[in-house]
């Protein structure tokens, strides 16, 4: 197997690895931070784990794809950027993101 092929699997076993992590959290605490949480679709929840998967996975240093302009706003704690980023579901879920971000740590094993 190529460097290449083994280094994408390696990533795509973290990411999937990142994107459990955020799911736990997002299902926990959902609920306590992100308004109207309980009225979200499928796919507004699924934009949420995208979107918090794709930070921690910048937050720890992991992602070999560019961010767009509300994650890079976001980690780099620009708070103006990170709104004028946001679409409607991000504007309502910046408080959620913060709280991933601050409580959530990197295990891997």
């Amino acid at each position: 197997m190529s460097d290449i092929n083994k280094d994408f699997l390696d990533y795509t076993r973290d990411y999937n690895k990142v994107k459990e992590i955020v799911r736990e959290y997002l299902d926990i605490n959902g609920w306590n931070y992100i308004p109207k949480f309980g009225e979200f679709n499928s796919e507004q929840y699924s934009h949420v784990l995208s979107i918090g998967t794709e930070i921690m996975l910048n937050h720890w240093e992991m992602n070999i794809h560019q961010s767009g302009g509300f994650i890079s706003s976001f980690i780099n704690n620009d708070l103006e950027g990170t709104y004028a980023n946001a679409d409607s579901i991000n504007q309502e879920c910046v408080r959620f993101y913060l709280m991933l971000k601050h409580n959530v740590s990197l295990v891997l094993v």
